[in-house]
């Protein structure tokens, strides 16, 4: 079993049951964990290789941010692609326990690089931001949104 796990105090447990360099989670005999950065305490950055030949996953130019009013979260991200940003495609969702569901103006697409997420109830919310290239290659960033 191969996972990555981040807990609440953004404490990184890598999980690796075979041998090897580095995990291989999609079998090809290469390393898939590249890069882990912590840039602040709400936010992390894991990226997973998946290669298959020469594409790359995107890669996040503008982070994603969430601007809280009230009940409300203007989220937006900036990815690019070997492909262009134009085939990016951006999924917001959120993860671990949460006070109340969430609800996404847009998601699943290009133009969900700016997107509102709606909240019903105050506390603190992990919004996972992941971007896909047309190959199905991601990275994940994670934004904390901090509701009143």
């Amino acid at each position: 079993m191969q996972s990555v796990d981040i807990d609440r105090n953004g404490k990184l447990d890598l999980v690796v049951n075979n041998v090897g360099i580095g995990p291989d989670f999609n079998g090809d005999g290469h390393p898939d964990l590249a890069t882990t950065q912590v840039f602040d305490a709400p936010a992390i950055h894991v990226m997973l290789n998946n290669h298959q030949g020469k594409n790359l996953p995107p890669t996040f130019v503008n982070p994603p941010s969430a601007e809280v009013k009230e009940r409300t979260a203007q989220l937006s991200v900036i990815a690019d692609d070997d492909s262009g940003e134009a085939k990016v495609t951006y999924t917001w969702s959120t993860i671990g326990p949460t006070p109340a569901p969430v609800t996404f103006s847009v998601n699943g697409s290009n133009d969900a690089q700016n997107a509102q997420a709606t909240f019903t109830k105050s506390g603190n919310y992990i919004v996972q931001c992941k971007a896909t290239d047309k190959q199905g290659l991601s990275v994940i960033k994670l934004v904390v949104a901090k509701i009143p």
